[in-house]
């Protein structure tokens, strides 16, 4: 008899039931489209990233996942560590609904190391409810006569400029805090920062020490319908005061900011955030669920201040939800590979979600760049191709035959053509990576893959090479007139301010591919481009190069990936272990 969700006031009883649920789960799961290098629940559902934070000695990756089922459902933090950045160890389920605050889910959230070395949780305790769970010594905005500028540094805003007849909404979402002493097992402290009333979302904390002062930034949904991102501050990590509105979406039909992180990069600050509400433009937010950023400037106890527009972060099928930690001083980034929309095909065997694998972060010619984690080519194993390639005309040249996860780079050396292609699969079921000189676009076609779950392009100057000596001409051109449904961002890089011509000769056409057994991410040039996407292939799995109408050459590699997550499993619970 299968176990399913009961709330319990009893956390270690809470998390005992839930991992021999998940046990249960796992002895169903089809391991065909199962991750071999990217971080995946050994059953059930999965989500954002959560609480990633590097100790000096481990990478502790936590995780938003539901153990009952594939279906999304009461939150709880699944948990991995990595000592090299490359394998995992699975760590036993770290949070699971027990308070009264967080009693129909755990939502995401951060950690971060103590001066004492003991790690502190901050995540959204989610109720169900029409009242936010009592907090007391807490601002609140419960005053109207209080309420201040909403921009204004200590005065929570109030929501002055709804409609009088429009009662509050209160949506049950706080901040709470849990502290580990051993990396494993947490001791939950309730709620820190309770909802502001009429606030009609409030989730998301992103906490990390800045000089001698704590910070906490949160993903709201103002009574306004805006989508906002709050500041808090404390000396402590216990006591949190509200400082600002740092940053309010200009488009009103962006409704909240989902998953804020924010962080420096040298001089320039960077807000990354999930917006639920934004619309499609050219070949970006074409997701029910994206992700994006903005670069600026800020100083504490003001507003965020862009200085570019917002672009987007990861222009594949399935991303959404990215943090960040830093490692040894490098910015790493992770996100989720999943959707809130259709359920996956590995939704029938077992398991629904994964997480994109950790990839540096860099700030060059004013964009973010995503690049994977050195580290990890510590899981190449046996070399399938290493060598230049001549592609003639429809002729397709064979890498690899038969390999369920491989990590491939393509650079095209000469010739023209109007399309290469790396196919991944078979002539019945496949997906393929497609550079297009006459869209000068990257992207990944799954029209192939199993259900047919269509094709994401991110527009990239150096896919005009395949014009040969006409390259540069064509991408001036493309550029000057805004071809290829190019966004103010499509076209960084290729030309200059006024988009008139080429700022310098192009890249050459560089591309990196990491293919999992239901996954590929696309890495563009030195990452100013990626696309990450599930991709469901049935049967044989080849991978083949192919130059559509012309002939190029290329070199190239591919390498066999091995198993990010090569310990033996924990012995499962039984129920009664659970119950007891």
């Amino acid at each position: 008899m299968s176990l399913s969700f009961e709330f319990t006031a009893d956390h270690d009883a809470a998390l005992a039931r839930a991992r021999a649920a998940n046990a249960q789960l796992a002895t169903a799961v089809n391991p065909r489209w199962y991750p071999r290098f990217h971080i995946a629940a050994p059953a059930g559902w999965i989500n954002d990233p959560n609480g990633l934070v590097h100790t000096g000695e481990e990478l502790h990756v936590f995780f938003q996942h539901h153990p009952y089922s594939t279906e999304w459902g009461p939150m709880h933090w699944g948990h991995v560590v990595s000592r090299d950045g490359a394998t995992w160890e699975r760590r036993p389920l770290a949070l699971a609904p027990s308070l009264e605050a967080d009693r129909d889910g755990v939502f995401s959230g951060s950690a971060l190391q103590a001066p004492c070395g003991h790690l502190e949780a901050f995540y959204t305790g989610n109720r169900n409810s029409a009242e936010p769970a009592p907090a007391s010594g807490q601002p609140t905005a419960s005053d109207p006569d209080s309420a201040g500028d909403p921009d204004s540094a200590g005065e929570l805003p109030t929501g002055e400029h709804a409609t009088a007849t429009e009662p509050p909404a209160s949506c049950g979402q706080s901040q709470c805090r849990a502290i580990s002493r051993d990396g494993v097992t947490f001791e939950k402290k309730g709620v820190v920062v309770p909802t502001p009333e009429g606030v009609r979302d409030f989730r998301d904390p992103k906490v990390w020490r800045h000089g001698d002062t704590y910070r906490m930034v949160v993903g709201v949904q103002s009574r306004e319908r805006r989508g906002e991102v709050w500041m808090y501050t404390s000396p402590d990590l216990a006591r949190w005061s509200f400082e600002c509105v740092l940053y309010r979406h200009p488009d009103p039909r962006v409704f909240m900011l989902e998953c804020p992180d924010f962080f420096p990069l040298g001089d320039t600050w960077v807000l990354i955030f999930s917006p639920m509400g934004i619309r499609p433009e050219g070949f970006a937010h074409c997701n029910v669920n994206s992700a994006g950023y903005l670069l600026g400037s800020w100083r504490p106890g003001e507003s965020f201040e862009p200085r570019a527009p917002y672009r987007t972060l990861n222009w594949g099928h399935s991303f959404y939800a990215p943090q960040t930690c830093l490692i040894a001083g490098q910015r790493t980034l992770v996100g989720w590979m999943g959707s809130f929309g259709r359920a996956p095909a590995s939704a029938a065997d077992g398991w629904s979600g994964q997480l994109t694998v950790p990839m540096s972060v860099h700030l060059e010619s004013g964009e973010l760049c995503l690049r994977p984690a050195p580290a990890l080519t510590r899981l190449r194993g046996r070399c399938l191709w290493n060598d230049d390639a001549a592609l003639s005309a429809s002729a397709p040249f064979a890498i690899a035959r038969d390999v369920t996860a491989a990590d491939i780079s393509v650079t095209v050396l000469a010739g023209a053509c109007e399309r290469l292609r790396l196919r991944i699969g078979s002539d019945t079921s496949s997906v393929s990576i497609i550079v297009d000189r006459n869209s000068g676009t990257i992207g990944v076609d799954r029209g192939a893959a199993v259900e047919n779950l269509g094709y994401r392009a991110a527009p990239w100057a150096p896919a005009y090479r395949l014009w040969g000596e006409r390259a540069a001409e064509i991408a001036g051109e493309s550029a000057a007139t805004g071809a290829a449904g190019a966004t103010s961002a499509a076209a960084a890089g290729a030309t200059n301010a006024a988009g008139a011509a080429p700022l310098a000769p192009l890249a050459e056409l560089s591309f990196r591919v990491l293919v999992d057994a239901g996954s590929v991410e696309v890495i563009a040039g030195n990452g100013e481009r990626v696309l990450s996407s599930l991709a469901f292939v049935e049967g044989k799995r080849d991978i083949t190069l192919l130059a559509e109408e012309g002939d190029i050459t290329v070199a190239g590699s591919a390498w066999e990936m091995t198993d990010a997550f090569p310990q033996a499993e924990p012995e499962p619970e039984t129920e009664a272990e659970a119950e007891s």
